[in-house]
């Protein structure tokens, strides 16, 4: 995927997102969004995918994570409350396996 496949894929996504899921079957003309559906997702894993792509075929052991939860459970690392561990959710991460 080239950088202008990407841009122009989350465009389209974008666009769309101004559309209704649902249609009544009595008319449609008398529904209308206000606002934009959110493609934050959509747009994250569209990135995961575009990274993928980049990542040479011989680096077998190259894994990306889409919005993974990263726990720092028996660390000092607290939350802002300061009651539990402070967890993470990248859009992103990148790791390897062993």
């Amino acid at each position: 995927m080239t950088q202008q496949h990407f841009i122009s894929e989350i465009r389209e996504k974008y666009l769309k997102a101004r559309e209704c899921m649902f249609t009544p079957q009595n008319s449609f003309n008398k529904l209308r969004r206000g606002t934009s559906h959110s493609i934050s997702s959509i747009t994250e894993d569209l990135f995961g995918c575009y990274c993928a792509e980049k990542v040479k075929k011989k680096s077998k052991s190259v894994r990306i994570f889409i919005d993974p939860p990263i726990s720092f459970k028996g660390t000092n690392l607290k939350n802002k409350s300061g009651k539990k561990s402070l967890l993470m959710r990248p859009d992103l991460a990148s790791g390897q396996n062993h």
